[in-house]
């Protein structure tokens, strides 16, 4: 950065003093005079003689700083077409500028304009953007990692974000059960994107019975979203529907569209208020027409990849908002008593209260002609402008809005140019590319975010409280249909002889219900579990956790306590599923010896227990043998 800012200053300087050297003075022309008078000036001294003010631009090439100012603004590529031409009508020292005089200063412009601002600038903004992505891998060490690590951590994260999902469940009441089939099946929503058609036919001017006829038609669809709400309310379980949030928008929405109906007529409200209210129903009825887009993926992707970069783009925003508070602030301190110009006009760029002031900064900051604002601030005491120092507000109520700029003005603009235009506002974008470039890449990872929006609609058919565990019972089956999502092949974990080995490479902990001390598995290790034998399988790397304890601490830290969802109503175990085998081994043991009991109590045969036992033991004996084998073989290799 610091090697990049002294080269930008000396190609500044070095065009600079070429500038100094060759039009020094000859930025000066003859003001307060009539225009039928201007053919006759061509020096300073016919300009006094004929009753003229000699005076100087405040843009001009008198000093290297004024030059490096001058080459800044057409660095900024903002309307610098009319400083090209000042330049090129310049003669000489104390010689009347003549319109085209040499407009070989073309070429000089056009070659600072290419090194400036193609090379100069870009590249300045270009590294302040790598700088700050540096930063904020540095920020989640993530530049510890390598690309796989960095992969699998942004999946773990994904993971841990995740929620188990409350499954809905069939209302007893028969008529519940009507409306809860009519909301699965037939109110599939079309009336919001008819509602949406109908808003878009409103035009200005229209026939009062066109007008009527679509306000009708508007009424009858807002009343039939009404009814599909309702419907909706009473379908579901009351819990389940205040925990989806559109559920909530919809009834605040629907009340406002219903008012609205009654007050957008209504002749004793104030205008103003009915409009506000009209905008708003309409915006609402927008919205929700975001439930339609959820039934067409391709549609949601899109919305989702839009939305995904807003939560990263805030934090930029809210530094943003106070960088344009302070100079908007120091803005009004400075330049709040300016005499009225060509420019700074009193009426929409100004600085006399703060939304004006604010406004006329976003211009600036959009580079909109933002230097001519410079100069109107920086105008002081001339022949032609006359204008008076103000110390305070003592002074201002005597003399009114006739003040004089100050050159502080310089500090002042290109400041916060260089700030917020060229710095935060490149940041805000990169951000937003930053996360979209982030959500593309989880999208296009080893495990996406709808392969794991699959498994969480497939976790809700075995949790249906959503309490993110699992009975150890369940977990086989729910593993098996996971596998298909991620391209594990099923028939391997359908063979009984890999389940065991599969159960240890997994390695899930098991917990134990208080309710019920039914041991479970976590819903976040059963995912991340499964999902990491998938990325393994997939790109044949087993180090996807960094082997540094100090970087597994600082990643585990970002984790937090997002690892602790429910886990109040489960206690943990010394067991992983390692250990399921052997457990439902001695439970099978444990049930033969209390069914022995039971047929030996009852008079009965016990011999073929003890069959039965045998061909377990049998089955236990060989699965050990099998063990010892394939470890003999992983020592001869």
């Amino acid at each position: 950065m610091i090697q990049l800012t002294i080269f930008c200053f000396i190609i500044l300087s070095m065009f600079g003093m070429l500038a100094v050297k060759l039009l020094k003075g000859s930025f000066y022309y003859c003001a307060c005079i009539d225009a039928e008078l201007q053919e006759f000036i061509t020096n300073s001294i016919d300009c006094l003689d004929y009753g003229g003010c000699w005076v100087n631009q405040i843009m001009n090439f008198d000093n290297v700083v004024q030059s490096v100012l001058y080459l800044f603004v057409i660095a900024t590529t903002e309307n610098w077409m009319p400083l090209m031409v000042s330049t090129w009508s310049a003669v000489a020292p104390l010689k009347q500028p003549i319109s085209d005089y040499n407009r070989y200063w073309a070429i000089y412009f056009q070659l600072f304009f290419f090194i400036g601002n193609l090379c100069m600038l870009n590249m300045f903004i270009g590294l302040i953007v790598n700088a700050f992505q540096e930063a904020k891998m540095k920020a989640q060490n993530l530049h510890l990692l390598d690309e796989t690590q960095r992969e699998w951590f942004q999946i773990k994260m994904s993971i841990y974000n995740m929620r188990p999902l409350v499954k809905s469940k069939k209302p007893t009441n028969l008529f519940r059960q009507y409306l809860f089939f009519m909301v699965q099946n037939f109110m599939v929503n079309y009336h919001i994107l008819q509602t949406l058609l109908i808003l878009c036919i409103y035009y200005q001017r229209q026939d009062e019975n066109f007008k009527l006829a679509l306000d009708t038609i508007n009424s009858i669809f807002v009343y039939t979203q009404l009814v599909e709400i309702v419907c909706r309310f009473f379908a579901k379980d009351l819990k389940m529907y205040f925990k989806d949030t559109p559920n909530i928008i919809d009834i605040f929405a629907i009340w406002f569209c219903v008012a609205n109906l009654y007050i957008r007529n209504d002749s004793q409200i104030n205008s103003n208020l009915r409009r506000i209210f009209n905008a708003i129903s309409v915006g609402f009825q927008i919205i929700r027409n975001f439930r339609i887009i959820k039934r067409f993926n391709n549609l949601e992707k899109l919305f989702s990849s839009i939305l995904s970069v807003i939560p990263s783009a805030l934090s930029m925003m809210f530094i943003m908002l106070i960088f344009l508070f302070i100079f908007t602030t120091l803005g009004i301190d400075m330049f709040a008593y300016l005499r009225t110009q060509q420019y700074i006009d009193g009426y929409n760029l100004h600085f006399r209260n703060f939304t004006s002031a604010m406004f006329s900064l976003v211009r600036v900051a959009s580079a909109e002609f933002w230097w001519a604002l410079l100069v109107d601030s920086a105008h002081t005491q001339e022949p032609n402008f006359a204008c008076i120092y103000m110390d305070g507000y003592d002074d201002f109520v005597k003399y009114g809005y006739n003040g004089c700029g100050t050159s502080y003005a310089y500090l002042f603009y290109i400041s916060f140019h260089l700030i917020f235009s060229l710095m935060i506002l490149n940041l805000f974008i990169a951000s937003i590319l930053g996360a979209y470039d982030e959500h593309v890449k989880q999208e296009e990872s080893a495990i996406s975010k709808y392969q794991l929006n699959d498994v969480l609609t497939l976790w809700r058919n075995y949790d249906d409280q959503g309490e993110g565990f699992i009975n150890y019972k369940l977990f086989w089956k729910l593993s098996s249909e996971i596998a298909i999502i991620f391209g594990v092949d099923q028939a391997d974990l359908l063979d009984v002889n890999n389940k065991k080995n599969f159960l240890k490479v997994l390695n899930i902990p098991i917990y134990e219900s208080k309710k019920d001390q039914i041991l479970c598995y976590k819903f976040h290790d059963v995912i991340l579990s499964l999902t990491k034998i998938s990325v393994t399988l997939k790109y044949g790397v087993t180090n996807l956790e960094p082997t540094d304890k100090i970087i597994q601490q600082k990643l585990q830290q970002q984790i937090g306590e997002q690892q602790q969802y429910n886990s109040k109503l489960f206690t943990t175990t010394s067991f992983n599923s390692g250990d399921m085998v052997a457990i439902i081994t001695i439970q099978k043991k444990f049930r033969l010896w209390k069914r022995r009991i039971q047929i030996k109590k009852e008079g009965g045969d016990v011999n073929q227990i003890y069959n039965d036992m045998s061909d377990f033991k049998n089955m236990i004996k060989k699965q050990i043998q099998l063990e010892e084998e394939q470890e003999r073989q992983k020592l001869g290799k």
